[in-house]
């Protein structure tokens, strides 16, 4: 939005940017600072724009280590491939890449036989693409619990519920993605 202050004040986004890494590395010498951006798993223009800014932000020296990925899987699900792909093109760039935010809508996946099983091979994807990329170094769920869930208070997504998108029934009863999760790490030990 060109009527925002940091348009106002920046000549460029990317000073806007570059200058909150700065701050923030400045008040915290050894935080890990990452930038968290939302759909570049499944939206090739997100990924691409969000990979130039990051290489143009290293190339001006910006202190960044990382770069998260917002896992709401809500409007299309992962491809294994590609997520491994793109998290690897930035740990290509010498920078530890995290899952963050993962939820998967069963609704993605409700013409399955079963959908929660569905749901539950769709999060084994989503860590075995971390786990093959050895600068992976999280990944984190939206949430404890699909009682908890933001997807069925939003306007946007409500319409649609119940989502029930994460590990854990709202009893907090694991789903078949819990034991799916659990059996993608065991896998690499």
């Amino acid at each position: 939005d060109t009527e925002s202050i940091f348009y106002q004040h920046f000549d460029d986004y990317d000073d806007f940017i570059a200058l909150a890494f700065e701050l923030a590395r400045e008040a915290d010498p050894d935080a890990r600072l990452f930038l968290n951006e939302i759909f570049p798993s499944i939206q090739i223009a997100k990924f691409e724009g969000l990979l130039t800014l990051v290489t143009r932000l290293l190339a001006r020296g910006v202190p960044i280590d990382g770069v998260g990925f917002q896992g709401h899987f809500v409007v299309s699900l992962p491809d294994y491939e590609t997520l491994r792909e793109r998290l690897q093109a930035f740990a290509d760039l010498g920078l530890d890449v995290e899952l963050t935010e993962v939820d998967v809508s069963i609704a993605l996946v409700d013409d399955a036989p079963d959908p929660f099983i569905a749901q539950g091979r769709v999060y084994a994807d989503i860590v075995s693409a971390c786990l093959d990329v050895s600068r992976c170094t999280g990944v984190t769920t939206w949430n404890a619990h699909d009682g908890l869930t933001w997807l069925d208070r939003d306007a946007l997504f409500s319409v649609t519920a119940p989502h029930q998108p994460t590990l854990f029934n709202a009893d907090l009863t694991p789903k078949p993605a819990y034991y799916s999760v659990v059996e993608a790490f065991r896998s690499r030990l």
